[in-house]
């Protein structure tokens, strides 16, 4: 029921930003409930805590669309999560073009022969992190004068090998760009407390290179701070003794949410990775006086206030209708 009314806010957000590409992080998140004294339907997630456990599909910081399930539940519980981008994908063409090009980012979890199946049958793109097999223990025994580059970002480096994987159960055309890559120091030391690891990709080198591929999985970490500042805008426990009424107050705090995200841009001129903690204390806690007078409703704060948060801006463009498209 609240589904449908998420997308719509993601598709206003999508339609003004007009983006050439759509980038998506396909993910799950834990709320932990262990303490809570409402906890219907509450189950031990994989991070040992009582709690849920949602898989949630994310555009630039906001939800786009998102399923409420208990902690048990895997990280694809009964399709859902292919059923999440087989109902989007069109609605982004729809909406910017049958050209514009999709690529969908995955932790691990989502390391799934249907999932990328899914992927190509859709002619969408995406990169996930690779699982560690037996057979891949000839890459790991690879000296790193033998590896194909290295990758460098403020204090990490890591040497990268290119290789195509293709599971022995999978079918021939499933054979897929893969790159490893291990963890070093500068002087090419192994970096110790950090594993190697796997990245799978069904772009090609040609529109995409191995550099860019690594700073496309290494950027998930921003994306995940999107459930932090859900957390933050809301709260993590719920507050009803019914599962399916958890699951409606859930899904109403990510609408506000994704509200919350677009007043935060497009209306007070916050930063990006502000966190609502950080909005309500510089926008709403702040010293006022509401004065009634002339059959209106006045509010008066102090000049340095009006200044700095540019209050005559924020309430000319409050005044312009925030439009949802119809689905």
């Amino acid at each position: 029921m609240i589904r449908p009314l998420i997308r719509r806010v993601f598709l206003s957000a999508l339609k003004a930003k007009n983006p050439n590409k759509v980038i998506l992080f396909l993910d799950s998140s834990v709320y932990d409930n262990d303490g809570a004294k409402c906890r219907a339907g509450v189950k031990c997630t994989y991070k040992k805590k009582e709690g849920y456990h949602p898989i949630n599909l994310i555009w630039d910081g906001m939800y786009i669309d998102t399923y409420f399930q208990s902690g048990h539940c895997s990280t694809n519980h009964d399709g859902v999560a292919i059923e999440m981008l087989q109902e989007i994908v069109p609605m982004i063409r729809e909406n910017l073009g049958e050209d514009i090009q999709v690529i969908v980012r995955m932790d691990g979890g989502y390391y799934d022969q249907k999932i990328f199946a899914a992927c190509d049958a859709l002619k969408i793109n995406f990169i996930c992190a690779g699982k560690r097999y037996s057979d891949h223990k000839i890459h790991a025994n690879t000296k790193l004068e033998n590896f194909d580059g290295v990758y460098r970002k403020k204090a990490c480096t890591w040497h990268y090998l290119t290789f195509q994987e293709r599971r022995k159960s999978w079918p021939k055309e499933m054979a897929y760009r893969a790159l490893f890559l291990r963890p070093t120091e500068e002087n090419g030391e192994a970096l110790l407390g950090l594993e190697s690891r796997i990245i799978l990709t069904n772009l090609d080198v040609k529109s995409c290179s191995d550099q860019e591929i690594i700073d496309y999985d290494h950027s998930r970490g921003a994306d995940e701070l999107t459930y932090r500042a859900a957390k933050d805008f809301a709260s993590e426990r719920m507050p009803c003794l019914d599962f399916h009424a958890n699951s409606l107050w859930y899904s109403m705090g990510i609408v506000s949410f994704n509200l919350f995200q677009i007043f935060k841009r497009n209306i007070a001129g916050f930063s990006w990775n502000c966190y609502p903690t950080t909005v309500r204390r510089k926008l709403f806690d702040l010293a006022g006086k509401i004065i009634n007078k002339g059959r209106s409703l006045t509010l008066k704060i102090t000049p340095w206030k009006m200044r700095e948060l540019k209050f005559d801006q924020i309430w000319e463009k409050s005044l312009t209708p925030w439009v949802l498209p119809v689905l």
